[in-house]
Order: C-alpha cells, then sequence, then structure tokens
C-alpha cells in the first residue's frame, strides 16, 4: 500500500527526528483534507494528500498512531 503524508516543517524543527527514503518511521497519522493543501501545492496535488503527520497530539480523542513504515 502506497500513500502520501504530508509533514509541516515546523513539527519536524520543533521534535521532529530526520528522516530519509528507506527509513522505519512511526507517526501519528490523521486523515488529511484536500482543501487545507489546495492552496499550497494546487488542487490536483492535494486530492492525493491521504494523511497528514501530527506530532503534537490531534486533541482529545485523537486516534492512536495508524501506520508504522
Amino acid at each position: 500500500m502506497r500513500l502520501t503524508v504530508w509533514v509541516d516543517d515546523w513539527q519536524m524543527q520543533c521534535c521532529g527526528e530526520g528522516f530519509a527514503p528507506g527509513d522505519v518511521v512511526s507517526w501519528q497519522l490523521l486523515e488529511a483534507d484536500p482543501e487545507d493543501y489546495a492552496d499550497v501545492v494546487g488542487e490536483d496535488l492535494a486530492a492525493g494528500i491521504d494523511f497528514h503527520e501530527e506530532h503534537h497530539g490531534g486533541g482529545e480523542g485523537a486516534p492512536p498512531p495508524l501506520w508504522r513504515c
């Protein structure tokens, strides 16, 4: 299964660990809303973003990490 995950630079600058292609990561992924990214990457690319990574929790009741890749 292939996923497209949006990773905000500020999350990584704050407290993220660097990663590179082929690395194993464990992230909390939240379902992405394409409207949140359309202004940044355009509607076509935004439609392909499946999840966004969240270092700081999604608030009360946030789901546990979904993927370990």
